[in-house]
């Protein structure tokens, strides 16, 4: 990953964090975030992001 996305990475999880999901890669290295036994894959850090923003009300900038 670039220091770019490194960090994007890092406010993905911290959002995720507070959003009350968990957020990591899985084996195939795609971006996973779980709430409640029920989990998300995405391929890139964009779909994530714009998945995240959506289900938790918060816009990202």
């Amino acid at each position: 990953m670039t220091p770019e996305e490194t960090k994007r990475w890092s406010t993905l999880q911290a959002r995720a964090a507070l959003a009350g999901h968990t957020c990591h890669l899985d084996g195939a290295g795609r971006i996973v975030l779980a709430r409640w036994g029920r989990c998300m894959a995405f391929g890139s850090l964009a779909q994530a992001e714009a998945w995240l923003a959506r289900v938790s009300g918060k816009v990202v900038v």
